[in-house]
């Protein structure tokens, strides 16, 4: 359920205007720009969103899988133990 949903959801933001996710993921940047385990887990999270975004809008939301979703946003020791 939790891939699905951020699957729409993707679609959705994906259909906004590519300067304004531009513009909010680089005030994310700034917020969780500091250093420690939750800072850097943010950066990772706003790399994946925005490599997916760009994905979204050359392919459509259809192009991701819910195992790739699932990859991209569990920590790896999480996602070994998924039966997928």
């Amino acid at each position: 359920m939790g891939a699905g949903y951020y699957k729409t959801s993707l679609g959705l933001v994906g259909a906004a205007p590519q300067a304004e996710t531009e513009r909010l993921a680089v005030q994310a940047r700034r917020e969780y720009g500091g250093a420690g385990v939750f800072n850097t887990h943010m950066s990772q999270n706003i790399d994946v969103l925005e490599k997916w975004l760009a994905e979204t809008r050359r392919k459509g939301s259809s192009s991701l899988s819910v195992k790739a979703i699932l990859k991209g946003i569990l920590p790896e020791q999480h996602y070994k133990v998924l039966a997928l």
